[in-house]
């Protein structure tokens, strides 16, 4: 069995009850997730209408992930000292205010791609910081055992928010320049930040913050880099994800772009195809939920990951729309299935006083090898069978990866937990 969170672990609780502080939580992710849904498809499509090239949607695409390299773990270091409530106030917070920038640089029609990408990075910024305090925030409100159940929630309102989100992003830049859309999503972050204001429970404990202000800025950075490291689930889990979305980060954008390029597809329908892709995502999660708890997390990562070296596979041939639509369906359905598994493990292995700063770690691997594959994926489809190849190449790393991670996982299941136990609260700063 993995480390289980206790209740003297995360600190007494507040009068507050812990069911109405993660359902606030659970709201705020909810709206902040259906504003993210409308911008991701609505920004490659901003783009290509302005550039008309996959290059371009893949470069920006790529920008608003390379942040999360860095920002996460910066961010973590003041969320381990302070508690997540207040990163989690102030980066929705300023979210709100860059999206309501870049929706105003696109109603005016100055989508310069420099301005814009700019932009996009100081958005990512404030996001990695508000997804790392998110995670953070969600073992203080949940007991280890409903880990599983509690992130499931939050996945299935994502797929809820992208079922929604993407219809409304087509539809939205459809009917003007985008700037509606971008705005949805600004509006989106502020009310995220309106309903964590009363959850209690979020700040750091006396014994935490004393441990955490006691070290430098470096020394904590060392200390989450070690544990991260030393911790043989994280580290392979995220070594894992940083390969997978490197295969299948421009995934969604090259969609968009075949959708729109090769068979003509209008903005609207566009977000139609998204949606129905969610709602077949949603039905599909329904029955395989019948099967929780019968199998190990690691085993459900390894299935994901074998659905997505099919997804990679069909793309690779994207023979006929159908084709297309079936590889972004099968796409949704596995990163949902990943990541619902993947932070479960990881927030049960991570000792809880060090957790911000390796989420941070983890997104930051994740997201670097995300951004690095869209570069990539952007600059190959300038080529005849550039991104054929690298689809298909995709795929035979995935296929493989699948049995050697539910193997490693499982077997450094235990010893992340022994882990997690022995460092508990303290997560020694001099380690």
């Amino acid at each position: 069995m993995l480390a289980e969170k206790t209740e003297t672990e995360f600190g007494a609780r507040t009068s507050a009850p812990p069911r109405r502080g993660f359902a606030l939580l659970w709201g705020a992710q909810t709206i902040s997730q259906f504003g993210d849904a409308v911008y991701t498809v609505a920004l490659p499509l901003i783009v290509y209408d302005a550039t008309g090239s996959a290059g371009s949607m893949a470069t920006i695409f790529g920008l608003s992930l390379l942040p999360h390299a860095l920002a996460g773990l910066v961010g973590g270091v003041f969320i381990d000292r302070r508690g997540p409530r207040g990163m989690l106030i102030g980066s929705a917070a300023a979210a709100a205010a860059m999206t309501g920038l870049i929706a105003l640089l696109v109603a005016a029609s100055q989508v310069d791609m420099v301005i814009l990408g700019i932009a996009t990075v100081l958005l990512a910024t404030a996001a990695s910081l508000l997804m790392a305090s998110f995670e953070t925030a969600i073992p203080r409100l949940v007991e280890g055992p409903e880990l599983v159940r509690a992130n499931a929630r939050l996945e299935t309102s994502r797929v809820i928010a992208q079922t929604v989100g993407p219809i409304c992003a087509g539809f939205l830049v459809a009917a003007g320049s985008g700037a509606l859309a971008t705005l949805a999503n600004g509006v989106s972050f502020a009310m995220a930040a309106l309903l964590v204001l009363p959850i209690q429970g979020l700040k750091q404990t006396p014994a935490a913050t004393a441990s955490a202000t006691g070290a430098d800025f470096r020394t904590q950075i060392r200390t989450a880099l070690s544990v991260a490291w030393n911790n043989s689930v994280i580290r392979f889990g995220s070594l894992v994800a940083c390969a997978a979305n490197f295969f299948v980060a421009i995934l969604e954008v090259y969609v968009i772009f075949v959708l729109r390029n090769t068979f003509g597809v209008s903005a609207g329908a566009v977000g139609m195809v998204f949606m129905a892709a969610c709602l077949i995502t949603m039905l599909t999660g329904a029955v395989l939920r019948r099967f929780e708890g019968r199998v190990a997390l690691p085993f459900w990562m390894a299935i994901s990951l074998a659905a997505l070296a099919v997804t990679c596979a069909l793309m690779a041939l994207q023979t006929d729309l159908a084709v297309v639509v079936v590889a972004l369906l099968i796409n949704i359905w596995a990163t949902v299935l990943f990541n619902t598994y993947w932070r479960a493990l990881r927030q049960r292995a991570c000792p809880p006083g060090v957790l911000g700063r390796v989420s941070g770690i983890v997104r930051g691997t994740s997201y670097a090898g995300g951004a690095l594959g869209s570069w990539c994926g952007g600059l190959l489809t300038s080529t005849a069978s550039g991104i054929t190849g690298f689809f298909t190449f995709g795929a035979l790393v995935l296929i493989m990866l699948a049995p050697v991670t539910c193997r490693a996982l499982v077997g450094a299941s235990e010893v992340g937990a022994s882990e997690a136990v022995a460092s508990g609260t303290g997560a020694s700063e001099q380690k």
